[in-house]
């Protein structure tokens, strides 16, 4: 790559990726599905395809992000697990991130990008404005743009003020002791106002360390994990090559989620749910447009473990246990959100 004189988008390479689902990014009150009115805990509960919608949800949520921000002076986005989902990134919404790897998150800019005015001078002036190529490789005078197709204005600017250097937290989050940093910046310079937390909690050994740390840091957020019939689905991950059969859902999620009463329940991932026919009308259910279980929390974050945990006594109370939680027939938050889409598109 060339070498770009105040532009750090063109420095260094990242893989392009898929905008996430971004039509629950809002502030609370904003999204449809089913939500309590009570003031602290979860709510706004909400079914989405995996994959973003159109450029109007994208701006959509930007505008309201500016709007808080606008309200707030200093407002303050952590994005946890931003590395392997940097959809929020794309956005221009986010101040930190907290991953187990921060290298590969890229900053828009570099010190003296922020420091020469050259990238308040792309912000404002967009692909008006044009920089200079430093580089024995190219033509003498040769110029290139602020921006690139990752790099573009909506992620590097907010209006004509270029986005600084993010803030970078980087530990593994299943260590509880490994959070104390964290929460001593916390206590020092307060509470982060809005926590991303996307596509995390079914990945990790102990999710409940990060669920009970996100209200610790962070005044409200959104979750994302897969819903119930994203993760019963067969054949989603082809690995007929290596001569597997069609699994359930992905390789490497440790727990499948619901939420029960206004608490997010975790159900650990199982041997048997692989042959136990229930789990097949879950996964026949599942469709593009209900790949992705979203709800915003403001305050606290209730979460629990099935029974604690503990898989037993008995081979037949796990099975029942799982069956009385997830079956098709579980009347939960998840099912009256899905409910409640079926009369929508009725009326």
């Amino acid at each position: 790559m060339p070498d770009v004189v105040g532009c750090r988008a063109f420095s260094g390479t990242c893989s392009a990726w898929l905008l996430m689902s971004v039509a629950v990014v809002a502030p609370i009150g904003a999204l449809d599905g089913v939500g309590s009115p009570r003031i602290g805990g979860i709510r706004n509960i909400s079914i989405t395809s995996q994959l973003a919608g159109g450029d109007r949800t994208v701006e959509h949520i930007r505008r309201m992000h500016k709007v808080m921000r606008a309200r707030k002076r200093g407002y303050s986005v952590l994005d946890v697990g931003a590395a392997a989902n940097p959809w929020a990134l794309q956005l221009g919404i986010v101040d930190a991130v907290l991953d187990f790897d921060t290298s590969e998150i890229l900053d828009c800019w570099g010190d003296w990008d922020l420091n020469s005015g050259i990238a308040r001078s792309c912000c404002k002036y967009g692909d008006s404005f044009s920089l200079f190529v430093v580089d024995d490789r190219l033509p003498k005078g040769a110029e290139v743009g602020c921006f690139t197709q990752q790099f573009n204005r909506i992620r590097c600017c907010r209006e004509e003020e270029p986005i600084g250097r993010l803030q970078r937290f980087h530990f593994d989050i299943t260590s509880p002791a490994a959070w104390q940093p964290l929460y001593e910046h916390v206590e020092q310079h307060g509470r982060f106002d809005f926590a991303i937390c996307s596509h995390v909690l079914e990945d990790v050994l102990d999710p409940r360390v990060v669920a009970d740390a996100l209200p610790r840091i962070a005044k409200a957020g959104i979750v994302r994990v897969p819903t119930k019939y994203h993760e019963f689905e067969r054949g989603r991950e082809n690995m007929s090559d290596l001569g597997v059969s069609p699994y359930r859902g992905s390789i490497h999620h440790r727990y499948v989620y619901t939420i029960r009463d206004g608490e997010m329940l975790a159900v650990p991932k199982l041997p048997f749910m692989e042959v136990d026919p229930v789990y097949d009308i879950l996964g026949e259910m599942s469709r593009r447009d209900n790949a992705d279980l979203n709800f915003l929390w403001q305050g606290s974050l209730p979460f629990q473990i099935l029974n604690n945990g503990y898989i037993g006594p008995s081979v037949e109370a796990v099975v029942k246990q799982t069956r009385a939680v997830l079956g098709p027939d579980v009347v939960d938050d998840v099912i009256e959100v899905m409910a409640s889409r079926v009369e929508g598109t009725k009326t």
